[in-house]
């Protein structure tokens, strides 16, 4: 299967202007050691505003490790969703079509107060434009805010073209193929929200480890965010 992934990258990416989504789980990995292997010219992206030092250091060592620069911007909007039980993290990051593509990150909680994360906005469009936009995506993924990730293996946005070349592919094959490159499957999760969000979970009075006291919770609506997250991106998790 590696093979057979490596000649439909290099067909894809042939005469076009390439970039990486780059994630930092497994999916998304595989395919940027493929396109190293292709020495294929394409760029690199990820979202890390919201990352948390150690999650930080996985991408500056990657970096070094492979001679390759990962690049970033700031997103449009950010916020919080939750369904009562479950929360994730939000990054709406402005495309050249002129629409918004969200990024979920499940919160895991963390030392680092959440209300110290100053999350810089850019309300504009992004001076990035690609002919093939590739992304570690693959169908059997889900999330409980979204259900399935893409409708398709390609997609159109805009002037470009959305590709997931993993789409066929299940999590063992993937493990598999990183063998094959003697690449070992990341220890550290990037695509998580790795900071405190206790006052944020909580419908009663809390300790807060940063004040080192008692506080009220947060007076939000998790499910009315979650509810309007998924009518603003017409969700069908069917």
């Amino acid at each position: 299967m590696l093979s057979s992934l490596k000649n439909a990258l290099a067909e894809a990416i042939t005469g076009k202007t390439a970039c990486l989504f780059y994630s930092g789980g497994s999916d998304s990995l595989l395919l940027l050691n493929v396109l190293l292997d292709l020495k294929a010219d394409f760029a690199v992206i990820t979202f890390d505003t919201t990352f948390s030092s150690r999650q930080k250091r996985v991408l500056d060592d990657l970096a070094y490790e492979k001679g390759i620069r990962i690049y970033s911007y700031k997103p449009q909007t950010a916020y919080f969703i939750g369904d009562g039980e479950r929360m994730a993290f939000i990054e709406e990051y402005a495309m050249p079509c002129g629409g918004t593509m969200p990024f979920i990150r499940d919160c895991v909680g963390g030392e680092k107060c959440s209300y110290d994360l100053m999350v810089e906005t850019r309300p504009t469009a992004v001076p990035i434009r690609f002919e093939l936009n590739i992304f570690g995506t693959r169908k059997t993924d889900r999330h409980w805010s979204w259900g399935k990730s893409f409708a398709d293996a390609e997609l159109t946005m805009g002037m470009g073209k959305i590709l997931a070349p993993l789409w066929k592919w299940n999590r063992k094959q993937v493990l598999e193929a990183l063998k094959e490159y003697g690449v070992k499957r990341p220890k550290i999760d990037t695509g998580s929200y790795e900071f405190c969000d206790l006052c944020l979970r909580s419908k009663e009075r809390l300790f807060c480890p940063k004040a080192q006291q008692m506080i009220d919770p947060v007076a939000w609506e998790p499910e009315n965010m979650l509810k309007a997250f998924q009518e603003k991106f017409g969700v069908n998790k069917a």
